[in-house]
């Protein structure tokens, strides 16, 4: 038993594998290095596949922009709206 750090890493669906309901996981700095694990369906490879980029800093960092965008253009349509009412 071990423990993979998901850092830098890409996973997704193994379809040109030999196993059956296969995903695979790999880090950007060892690219030919891959990690391949089979699940009971592939409902259950779609959900790992799901989970794993959602675990990901990169995934939560580009959410956490995104949110800030939408924040930044409420509040500029906020502004917007008051000074046309003020006027």
């Amino acid at each position: 038993m071990g423990v993979i750090v998901l850092e830098n890493f890409s996973v997704r669906v193994e379809s040109d594998s030999e196993l059956s309901f296969a995903f695979g996981i790999w880090f950007h700095d060892e690219m030919e290095k891959r990690h391949i694990f089979t699940a009971r369906s592939e409902v259950d490879v779609n959900q790992w596949v799901i989970t794993l980029r959602q675990s990901s800093f990169q995934y939560w960092k580009e959410k956490l922009h995104s949110m800030q965008c939408n924040i930044q253009a409420i509040q500029e349509a906020v502004r917007f709206f008051t000074t046309i009412s003020l006027k």
